[in-house]
């Protein structure tokens, strides 16, 4: 007999976990568009600073423009790794939480499968009803 988890199966569990892929994917590749886009405009202001300027400041300030630019450059592309990380963190202890409800939820069915489950269960619902009633009381 085919082992039936929460999602209706083990495939349920691998297409929540792809969209969650997905959905990183997504974001990762928005990270690394507006990084791109940064460095361009950086870029292009560079370009254009330095084509109305040409004329009117030394090459050695040209030089340091150029150099400030590649340093915003170099912070824009470590900000967005950081992020992408920081995606990529998130979407580990997602798929992680994932597996472990998954998980759970089969050993629970598997319990509720095994001769005297009835009586197990009813014993954890009485414990756990005592204990509301006390803490009611409180």
């Amino acid at each position: 007999m085919k082992e039936l988890g929460p999602f209706g199966g083990r495939e349920g569990f691998y297409e929540k976990r792809r969209a969650l892929v997905q959905k990183a994917g997504g974001k990762i590749r928005k990270i690394q568009e507006l990084r791109n886009q940064k460095v361009q405009k950086i870029r292009s202001e560079l370009k254009d600073t330095i084509s109305r300027l040409k004329t009117k400041i030394s090459q050695d300030d040209i030089e340091n423009m150029e150099d400030d630019a590649e340093e915003n450059i170099r912070g824009v592309r470590i900000r967005a790794e950081d992020e992408i990380e920081a995606v990529k963190i998130n979407l580990d202890f997602e798929i992680d939480r994932l597996k472990k409800g998954y998980d759970s939820l089969v050993e629970d069915s598997n319990r509720l499968k095994n001769p005297g489950a009835d009586a197990e269960i009813t014993r954890e619902l009485d414990e756990i009803g005592e204990r509301a009633r006390r803490d009611k009381e409180i």
